[in-house]
């Protein structure tokens, strides 16, 4: 990567490669990490690296409000 090149971690209106997304998070230091995405078929995925059904919840509800917020913005 070049040294003159500066990443900032803001909201973004285009696609982001899945892998950049990890590696991201692989350096955010998280507790706690929740990975939702979809296979090309469609399917589904989801992933968490807690078993703590209600605090992965908590976690989903707290994307879909930031999510919606952006949208409402």
């Amino acid at each position: 990567m070049a040294d003159n090149v500066i990443f900032l971690n803001t909201d973004s209106t285009l696609d982001i490669p899945v892998e950049r997304v990890l590696e991201d998070a692989l350096k955010a230091g998280l507790d706690i990490a929740l990975v939702a995405g979809r296979y090309e078929d469609g399917r589904f995925y989801l992933a968490c690296s807690s078993c703590e059904i209600p605090l992965i919840v908590t976690l989903l509800e707290l994307a879909k409000i930031r999510l919606l917020h952006q949208i409402d913005d």
